[in-house]
């Protein structure tokens, strides 16, 4: 997995419960007053509070190239780890926060129902 990090232009930026992982030239570059609750596969994440040396494997469901699944494992160390902030949804539409906290990254681990099965839901907007 290789890809892009995060290149704050000004310090004025805010980056919270953001992920890196594998970046061409680093996961994070440039600086922010306003950061915290990153993640990186480096030693670059932003804030006080930050996860450094992530793998992709420890994390995400599927790394192998053509099947990926950047599904958070539910043992991800990033899991229930983000700084509360104002944000109601994941990228899939699943409430944010299913556990104590909000997941850093895009995805947030659906809690299981009582059945045992994990709910995700998909925010349709027209």
């Amino acid at each position: 997995m290789t890809g892009f990090g995060y290149d704050l232009a000004t310090a004025a930026d805010s980056l919270y419960n953001n992920l890196g992982i594998d970046c061409t030239g680093g996961d994070y570059t440039g600086s922010a007053t306003n950061a915290d609750n990153n993640g990186s596969s480096d030693a670059t994440a932003l804030g006080t509070t930050v996860f450094t040396n992530l793998t992709a494997s420890s994390l995400f469901k599927n790394t192998t190239a053509g099947s990926e699944d950047i599904h958070l494992l539910d043992t991800a160390t990033i899991k229930d780890a983000g700084a509360s902030v104002p944000v109601s949804y994941d990228g899939e539409g699943t409430t944010r926060p299913q556990g104590s906290a909000i997941d850093i990254g895009a995805d947030e681990v659906a809690v299981a129902s009582a059945g045992g099965v994990k709910r995700y839901r998909k925010r349709i907007t027209q």
